[in-house]
């Protein structure tokens, strides 16, 4: 196309510009798409006989002649294959996202790992374990056990000092201020004996 407007002269050529951009400039975009596409030219990528391949195939989907029919069933077969490729993709990407969320999930763990490791917003670095009553076969009573406290990075229990003033409840056994505790409630008198 540029060489039979090159061959026609700079004037011919000047006044072809001036006539394709006056008729871009009015929108009349099937006179320019005629210009180019004539003796088999290309307009934006496409020939002449594409675009009328593309306007039977979908001006009522009838066969047609052999050659356009032929041309329908090639674009639906083309169709079907843009289909496959776009339902791949689809997997494709859903198959990357879940790998994706996976390696985040990989990451969080690492981090929380490393922030416990770290001594950093360790969550619950304590346990509290309840205490609570068990049978003392050497003194034949029941004994009540305190809540203790575990630590949770260290793995041991955390010894704990008593209120001021308060002394932890005696064992069955244990010797105070000359008595001897027996079992039982350490508040009544009948639980001690002198020694």
């Amino acid at each position: 196309m540029a060489a039979a407007m090159m061959a026609a002269g700079p004037a011919t050529s000047r006044a072809t510009s001036a006539a394709l951009q006056a008729a871009a400039a009015r929108g009349d975009w099937d006179a320019v798409r005629g210009f180019y596409q004539q003796n088999g030219g290309t307009w934006q990528g496409r020939t002449a006989q594409q675009d009328a391949d593309e306007r039977q195939a979908t001006a009522g989907g009838a066969i047609g002649n052999g050659r356009y029919g032929f041309r329908f069933t090639r674009r639906s077969e083309d169709r079907a294959a843009d289909r496959a490729v776009a339902e791949r993709r689809a997997r494709t990407e859903e198959s990357i996202a879940r790998e994706r969320l996976g390696i985040e999930r990989g990451r969080a763990a690492v981090a929380e790992q490393l922030r416990v490791m770290n001594g950093k917003e360790a969550p619950n670095r304590f346990t509290v374990v309840p205490g609570g009553q068990e049978f003392d076969p050497a003194a034949g009573t029941a004994v009540t056990r305190p809540s203790r406290v575990f630590n949770n990075q260290t793995g041991q229990f955390v010894d704990q000092q008593g209120a001021p003033g308060a002394s932890a409840a005696p064992r069955a056994g244990e010797v105070r201020g000359g008595y001897r505790f027996k079992g039982g409630n350490p508040a009544d008198q009948a639980s001690w004996e002198k020694v």
